[in-house]
């Protein structure tokens, strides 16, 4: 029995390749938009909906505005509802926007 290839693989560096790469991608996501109000982009790590509530908070955030996805039944028990509990746990006034079906 031949022994197994041993691969190393630098987590903090593959880490930071992938804030990199997320960091590239809201820059443009924000380019894209042309908007008239200041965006501000965080990138987090963790649970999304308690990241999201921190940084509101932190910041001090007048309002959060949030895409839901509509989920019901079993996907919902499964996947749970990060805008339901942002709604519920957010300090300030939460806007959630459904997404349009496809």
């Amino acid at each position: 029995m031949e022994p197994r290839p041993t691969y190393h693989f630098d987590v903090p560096e593959y880490e930071r390749l992938r804030h990199e790469e997320a960091e590239r991608q809201m820059t443009a996501l924000v380019n894209d938009l042309r908007t008239r109000v200041a965006v501000h982009p965080i990138i987090g790590h963790g649970d999304v909906a308690e990241q999201i509530l921190r940084t509101a908070e932190e910041k001090g955030v007048d309002l959060i505005v949030i895409a839901r996805h509509g989920r019901t039944g079993w996907r919902r028990l499964v996947f749970g509802s990060i805008a339901e509990k942002i709604v519920r746990l957010a300090r300030c006034p939460v806007l959630t926007v459904r997404q349009p079906v496809a």
